[in-house]
């Protein structure tokens, strides 16, 4: 059974989540500013690969997002979030 601590833990989670969610569009435009919407995506350049590169897709309603360069995907905000910020 999960302690008190870890069930805190995952709520904090959940909550920063949906938070990141909420603010996606302009998490978007902050760290993949190349990106544009494109159909019901944003696509952009990968930071770490060349220019013209556009293999970043991001579902802004959902917040799940693949980068086919490296056959990476993720389904949460959080994840995008975190992977941009280390790559800064």
């Amino acid at each position: 059974m999960a302690s008190r601590k870890q069930l805190q833990s995952v709520a904090s989670a959940v909550r920063v989540e949906a938070l990141a969610l909420r603010h996606l569009p302009a998490i978007l435009r902050r760290w993949l500013p190349d990106g544009e919407m494109c159909d019901h995506f944003w696509v952009a350049g990968n930071p770490c690969r060349p220019a013209g590169s556009r293999s970043v897709l991001v579902n802004p309603r959902d917040g799940s997002w693949k980068d086919y360069f490296p056959d990476f995907a993720r389904s949460a905000t959080l994840t995008l979030v975190v992977c941009l910020t280390v790559l800064e």
